[in-house]
């Protein structure tokens, strides 16, 4: 006899699949309208692509189907012998300064994330695609490409807000680059490719303490939230969450993905490790984390600066992006391979004003994603005191 629960399982899973579906034949009404505004490849285009493919659309959403009934989001062990960790030291770009007022800088430099990007001599790709860098833009025969140099490590800062319960909560946003995605798989490697990169995002309370981080990678895959352990204590105490859990059961969507609690505290830089190659962050931590995960740690200083900085310049003025917002020359093979989902080049690093997660079906944008997707408290409040991981 199947078991009830693999039974329900499998049809929530079956109910979020159509809906996937659903979402990507949507498209805005009018094409007149559609071609007079600048193009947005969230939404133009979806069906079409669909309906050109329309003999491998079965094949593609079952791809998916099974990537949603098979993945994993717990927590990964891990441990890295070599690491470079990349810690900012108060450095500051001139365009940095201009951009942002002296209150939300100093909320930049106090929480900005200390990166344990691992290194490893077992691989078959050059190292320096392990590496963080300032991203530039240049023309080459084929085109506008973009190259990071990874002498100058930067993160590049901007603010966003979300809404919970109908208030305003501020959002720490960092993003960094790296050359390229190496191939790391041994036959065939869908995500192979140039440029990648992380986005890291805080999101304060209202006393500018951190209750939420969020992790994804700039092509929109790989969205991971991390509540403050704290707010997931609270949240447990209260008992009003089915799974006694930051994660919400979402009908017919996919959930977000909440591997573990994070060690957020007031005026602390969070911890994140990142495995070589995929460059998936793998565990977020605490400080005195370094030492217990990482034996040879080689110290880096990191930058920060403007993300509008990634906007200006290069051969068309555009920057490091297209006129479609994604960057240039990084396209991947997954591009095509998931082409008949109607996902516009699946896998391709893009701006974080276009970007969606979770197979296009959030808009990583979204100032109601986090109220509408997550069990949160109405308390949101840190506590009077909080307990450092490994201290008194």
């Amino acid at each position: 006899m199947i078991p009830v629960r693999l039974i329900s399982s499998i049809r929530n899973r079956a109910s979020v699949l159509l809906a996937l579906f659903v979402t990507s034949m949507a498209t805005p009404s009018g094409c007149n309208a559609a071609e007079a505004r600048e193009f947005d490849p969230r939404t133009d285009g979806r069906a079409k692509r669909m309906l050109v493919t329309l003999p491998f659309v079965p094949f593609v959403y079952g791809w998916m189907g099974y990537h949603i009934l098979t993945d994993d989001a717990s927590p990964k062990e891990f441990s890295f012998t070599n690491a470079d960790v990349y810690r900012h030291a108060g450095a500051l770009k001139p365009a940095a300064q201009i951009s942002f007022d002296e209150e939300i800088l100093a909320l930049f430099e106090t929480y900005a994330p200390i990166l344990v990007q691992e290194r490893t001599e077992d691989i078959q790709y050059s190292p320096s695609a392990d590496r963080i860098g300032a991203a530039h833009a240049y023309q080459s025969r084929e085109g506008k490409k973009v190259s990071i140099d990874t002498s100058d490590p930067e993160f590049y800062i901007f603010t966003s807000h979300t809404e919970i319960d109908g208030k305003s909560y501020l959002q720490l946003n960092y993003t960094y680059w790296l050359p390229e995605h190496p191939k790391t798989k041994r036959l065939f490697d869908p995500e192979k490719g140039k440029i990648d990169g992380q986005t890291v995002r805080i999101t304060l309370n209202q006393e500018n303490v951190p209750f939420l981080m969020e992790t994804v990678s700039n092509c929109g895959c790989f969205h991971k939230v991390h509540p403050a352990d704290w707010l997931e204590q609270r949240i447990k105490a209260e008992g009003n969450a089915k799974t006694n859990s930051v994660r919400k059961k979402v009908r017919f969507r996919i959930d977000l993905c909440t591997p573990e609690p994070a060690l957020l505290e007031a005026e602390s830089h969070p911890v994140l490790f990142s495995s070589a190659g995929t460059h998936q962050i793998v565990k977020v931590g605490h400080e005195v984390d370094i030492a217990k995960f990482v034996q040879v740690p080689q110290p880096q200083t990191i930058a920060l600066q403007a993300y509008e900085e990634l906007e200006r310049g290069g051969p068309d003025g555009l920057g490091i992006f297209q006129e479609d917002r994604l960057v240039a020359g990084a396209d991947r093979p997954e591009t095509w391979l998931l082409y008949p989902s109607g996902m516009y080049h699946a896998g391709t690093p893009r701006h974080h004003e276009v970007m969606q997660i979770l197979f296009d079906q959030y808009d990583f944008e979204d100032s109601q994603l986090l109220d509408r997707n997550l069990n949160l408290p109405s308390d949101l409040s840190a506590p009077a005191k909080q307990i450092v991981q490994g201290q008194e």
